[in-house]
């Protein structure tokens, strides 16, 4: 609030010395009208400049201003729900297992979901329009899992459940928005899965045959909205084997920027790849020689 006062005053000064400079410029026009035009052109200059500022200061300080945040909200992020699963493909037998967040305290729901998360927060001082943030999911060596897709919203169960394209969110000022990423779950046919809570796993073929084993990956999330900058940052989900308990427990989640690192790696494993190469290509070459040799 004491902020916002003294971003008001400083906005309130500068237009009052803009229209002074303004009206000092009439006065000189009339009563000295053989001055130097110079004078009259770097008063003008001045006003406009003086008089202009406010509008600039304001549409600076009252824009959103979108940031992800982990660390901060850790506990609340990274949680295990009780889950209910529901039929992904109702006519086969055997379905593929998705799940919806519940509350319910009834004893014989024992599925439970290890869901990791992330807040997208507005900490600007205009809403921001449309936000949607894309994920990137590469295993080590920069392998890409499956195509670029949005995250569903935290809370938005009945559009993932239905298949739905990921809704654009609008974030107020000092409000923020959770995004589900990824999830693991303890009644799967293999309690080593996991699965990317994004549009491709939910909507295509391919994403609701191919639930990925647990381990190492690397992502990135763009964040796009219409009236903010776009932006991304890089995360490691991994297995956290200093948390106790079954290997689906053990998901978690770090920020890591692992691109400039993982080219270092993969350049080392080209390199090695070729050497590899090479040496079996020579070993194929004495071979025939030794062949043409004998024979």
């Amino acid at each position: 609030m004491v902020k916002r006062i003294f971003i008001s005053s400083i906005i309130f000064i500068l237009m009052i010395i803009g229209i002074s400079l303004i009206i000092w410029t009439i006065i000189q026009q009339i009563y000295y009208p053989t001055q130097l035009i110079n004078s009259t052109l770097t008063t003008i200059f001045c006003s406009a400049f003086f008089f202009t500022l406010p509008y600039i200061i304001r549409y600076y300080f009252y824009q959103p201003n979108l940031k992800l945040d982990l660390e901060n909200y850790r506990d609340e992020l990274i949680q295990i729900y009780q889950t209910q699963s529901f039929r992904q493909t109702p006519d086969n037998d055997e379905p593929k297992r998705f799940n919806i967040i519940t509350t319910s305290e009834r004893e014989e729901i024992k599925e439970k979901s290890k869901y990791i998360r992330i807040k997208l927060i507005n900490k600007g001082r205009k809403t921001a329009e449309n936000c949607k943030i894309k994920i990137h999911i590469f295993k080590p060596w920069n392998e890409k899992v499956h195509e670029e897709s949005y995250l569903y919203p935290s809370g938005y169960h009945r559009i993932k459940k239905n298949r739905e394209l990921p809704p654009a969110v609008s974030i107020a000022p000092k409000d923020s928005q959770i995004f589900d990423i990824c999830s693991s779950n303890n009644l799967w046919e293999n309690e080593r899965l996991i699965r990317f809570e994004d549009y491709f796993t939910y909507s295509t073929v391919q994403g609701q045959d191919d639930l990925n084993f647990l381990g190492k990956y690397y992502i990135k999330l763009f964040v796009y909205s219409d009236n903010n900058p776009p932006f991304e940052k890089q995360y490691c989900i991994f297995l956290n084997e200093i948390i106790k308990g079954l290997d689906w427990e053990k998901l978690d989640i770090k920020e890591y920027d692992w691109e400039d690192k993982n080219k270092i790696f993969g350049s080392l494993n080209s390199f090695f790849k070729k050497i590899i190469a090479r040496f079996k290509r020579d070993d194929k070459r004495m071979n025939n020689i030794k062949l043409n040799d004998e024979g």
